[in-house]
């Protein structure tokens, strides 16, 4: 997955990164500290998901989710911020999921895993798959076996 990342505070960033590592490993990271950065990352790369503090230096979270929305209107957007009050005008962007700070790799995880607009499996994925029962699939996505299974997910996928 291609994952925007975008908070003023290089810890923060760093341990988001990490964060997500630990869930789902191999992804790609762009950073960013500002709006300006932000935008620039997402109008440059494939971005799957992104990661928005609310508070950054000139324009807000809020403003940066807006106008990523007019690039990429189904991108998957997640808020992970110190500050509950902004919740409601968040989802009404629709974004994906509001992460209050500090953050566990549950919040995160659960996050991930109810994506706005799911991201699909890689072809190469769904026929390696095709060829196992119904029961042995199951047990590929389940809760116990996900860290052991790690499916990758791409938007954008074309059907088999």
């Amino acid at each position: 997955m291609e994952i925007l990342i975008a908070d003023d505070e290089k810890y923060i960033r760093e341990e988001l990164k990490n964060t997500i590592e630990r869930i789902t490993p191999g992804n790609s990271y762009h950073f960013a500290r500002n709006f300006d950065t932000a935008l620039e990352e997402m109008k440059n790369n494939e971005i799957d998901i992104a990661f928005l503090d609310i508070r950054m230096p000139g324009k807000t979270g809020i403003e940066l989710a807006r106008a990523i929305k007019i690039i990429k209107p189904d991108i998957n957007i997640i808020i992970v911020t110190a500050y509950a009050d902004y919740a409601f005008e968040a989802l009404r962007l629709y974004v994906s999921g509001y992460v209050l700070k500090p953050f566990r790799d549950k919040d995160i995880e659960d996050a991930l895993n109810n994506l706005r607009k799911p991201l699909c499996d890689p072809p190469h994925i769904l026929l390696l798959l095709s060829g196992l029962s119904a029961s042995a699939i199951l047990n590929c996505f389940s809760t116990t076996s996900r860290s052991l299974f790690p499916v990758r997910r791409k938007r954008n996928c074309s059907p088999i």
